[in-house]
Formats: C-alpha cells, sequence, structure tokens
C-alpha cells in the first residue's frame, strides 16, 4: 500500500479548534467533489462533527466547513459531551449519519452511545433523529456501544459496532477493553443485535475497534484497529494497528491481518499509531483514510493500494 498523503485541516479556516481530526469517513457528492466527515475538539476535549471538500483528481482542499454539522445534546442526555460521525449512508433522497454520542462519567472516563442524524440537503447540514440514543448498553451488552459502520443492500441494513465487555485499571486511569459486534435492521432506525458472539476472534489481552466493512463480489471484507489493553498511548508496540478480516455471512469473520497491507511508518505523524480507518473506492482505486499517532491529534492521513484486492 502507498501512504500518499497527511491531511493537515488549516485552523485558521475553521472557527473550532481543530485540535484532532478524529474518524475520517468518505462520502461522494457528485462527480467532480467528495467530501470528508471528521471531528475535531475544543479546548475542554469535548468533539464536533465538521466536513471538508476535495476537488475529485487533485485532492485538493475546497471547503472547509465553519460550523459544526451538530451540537451537543441537552445536559443528561447522550451526546451531551460530544459526538463524532461514525458512517453515512444514501437512504432515497436523504443521507443517514450514524454517529457516536459522548458522556462524561465517573470513576471511568465516559461512556458511549450510537445516534442518528439525517440530512435532506445533500450532506451540507444534519438534524438529529432522536434525543435518545439508537444503540445503547442492554443486559447483554452493559458497558457501551459506539463507532459503528453500516451498510445498505438492497432493503437490509447491516451494522458492526464495538461493545465494550468491561474497564480495567492501567496507569493512573481506567482502560476500556472491546470487540466487534454485528445487528441488522429494516429501516436503519430500529435495530437487532446478534449476540451469539463477537465478530473478531480477539486475543489475549487485546481490543479491536472502528471496524469498516465493504462487501465485493458477495465477500465481506472488513478492517478494523485492534491494540494491547494497556501501555498503548505511545508505546508504539501496543498501540493501535490496522487488521483485516473476512466473511461470507458478515457475522462469522476469518482474521487475516497480514492483508490489511499497511504499518506503521519508521518516522513521523504515523509511526507509533495507525487506527480509526475507513476504505473507499475511487476511481477504480481503493483508498484508506486513517488517523496517525495520538489517535488523531496528527491529523489523518489517505493510502492508496497499488492494486484492487481480490
Amino acid at each position: 500500500m502507498d501512504k500518499k498523503r497527511k491531511i493537515i485541516l488549516c485552523r485558521e479556516k475553521y472557527k473550532m479548534d481543530v485540535f484532532t481530526c478524529d474518524i475520517a469517513c468518505f462520502f461522494s457528492v457528485n462527480e467532480n467533489f467528495f467530501r470528508i466527515y471528521f471531528s475535531t475538539r475544543n479546548e475542554e476535549g469535548k468533539s464536533y462533527p465538521a466536513y471538508a471538500v476535495f476537488e475529485r483528481n487533485s485532492w485538493e482542499l475546497i471547503e472547509l466547513c465553519s460550523e459544526p454539522l451538530l451540537e451537543w445534546g441537552r445536559p443528561g442526555t447522550f451526546d451531551d459531551s460530544g459526538i463524532m460521525f461514525s458512517s453515512l449512508v444514501r437512504n432515497g433522497e436523504n443521507i443517514y449519519a450514524y454517529y457516536i454520542g459522548w458522556n462524561q462519567c465517573f470513576p471511568v472516563s465516559y461512556h458511549l452511545s450510537i445516534g442518528l442524524a439525517v440530512s435532506s440537503d445533500g450532506g451540507r447540514t444534519f438534524e438529529k433523529y432522536s434525543d435518545g440514543p439508537l444503540l445503547d448498553r442492554s443486559l447483554e451488552e452493559p458497558i457501551f456501544n459506539t463507532a459503528p459502520c453500516v451498510l445498505l443492500d438492497s432493503d437490509m441494513w447491516e451494522m458492526w459496532y464495538v461493545s465494550c465487555s468491561h474497564w480495567i485499571q492501567g496507569e493512573g486511569k481506567m482502560e476500556p477493553v472491546y470487540n466487534v459486534q454485528y445487528a441488522s435492521s429494516f429501516d436503519g432506525v430500529h435495530w437487532k443485535k446478534d449476540k451469539a458472539k463477537s465478530c473478531i476472534s480477539c486475543r489475549q489481552d487485546e481490543a479491536i475497534g472502528r471496524p469498516w466493512v465493504i462487501k465485493e463480489n458477495n465477500m465481506y471484507k472488513m478492517w478494523y484497529s485492534y491494540r494491547k489493553t494497556l501501555d498503548y498511548r505511545v508505546n508504539k508496540e501496543n498501540s493501535y494497528k490496522i487488521g483485516y478480516a473476512e466473511s461470507v455471512n458478515g457475522r462469522d469473520w476469518e482474521r487475516k491481518d497480514e492483508m490489511a497491507q499497511i504499518d506503521l511508518s519508521e518516522t513521523g505523524w504515523d509511526s507509533q499509531m495507525l487506527c480509526y480507518n475507513s476504505v473507499f473506492q475511487e476511481n477504480g482505486k481503493l483508498y484508506m483514510l486513517y488517523n496517525g499517532n495520538l489517535f488523531g491529534k496528527t491529523g489523518f492521513g489517505v493510502a492508496k493500494w497499488e492494486e484492487l484486492q481480490k
């Protein structure tokens, strides 16, 4: 895989403080332009969704939205402390944006849920579908749900999301442990979770997050972020890497991390961590957006496969 470039969005062009560019997602606008949706944070670390518009052939930055796409929820609601877009899907004339809602907590630092916002103007503005989450902790998943990837195939909606199983004590703070789960829906709003098992076989002392799934030739392909459960924030041996798995039904997956085809750089902005990837096709080529060191504080990058995966 060829790491094409690091993308830095100019802070002076955006009214928010662009301290991070987390969880980038590609979305086609028309034959000339595309958007990359991402999330940034203010000085208090609370996240907002935003987007940048690029010219298709040159990847030249054309526009950077000047206002957050959604406001935080009312105090006490599931997204009162931050919002991150995670997956966008066309549904007729509308665009559904599935997002991560943040709550601040104690004694653990946060709680996460999955919400929905809808755009009726091609993705320039969004309105929340509801004040409550679509997916949240439950009897079987008691901690949190987050980071959805959603596909609409004919009339069937499919979601791969992250479910936290427990927190463990780290160096001075609690750290979450999680894996990827599956859910399905007939309308994109009401979801049925598959409670049988996690999608990815998880190794000892490992957490797996941020799934991204595409479907090609009746084969599901997933890229995800995996890390050790402790000492992963700056230790590159334990930090996030990008893994890969395949499935014929979207539920049972065979892990093939060696086929992810992207590794840490020897030096620079992505030499310690690779995480929060999304994958898309553009002009017959396969690309990956991803974050580097410090979970997105160093911006996001784009990599291109030298040839399409078979």
